[in-house]
């Protein structure tokens, strides 16, 4: 009976250890500003696509550049002065 309250007490001290260790891990590679995508990525292989990751997508951004046409002057007052 004592060898079976020992193998219980080993598997949950060493199942705390093991969650320690990996947020310590976890925090170290945040700290170092690793790739983020890739350890997201990996992490949902690990969890098997329990954690929704949507939060740690990027957003897409579209920077549209307005191109000046010839004859236009950043002051449309000036302009009508002419």
């Amino acid at each position: 009976m004592e060898s079976e309250t020992l193998h219980g007490l080993y598997f949950v001290f060493g199942l705390l250890v093991f969650i320690w260790l990996a947020a310590k891990a976890v925090l170290a590679l945040k700290n170092r500003n690793t790739n983020i995508g890739l350890w997201a990525t990996v992490f949902e292989g690990m969890t098997q696509g329990s954690i929704s990751l949507e939060p740690l997508k990027e957003p897409e951004v579209f920077i549209e550049k307005k191109a000046r046409r010839d004859g236009q002057d950043k002051d449309p007052e000036s302009a009508k002065n002419t």
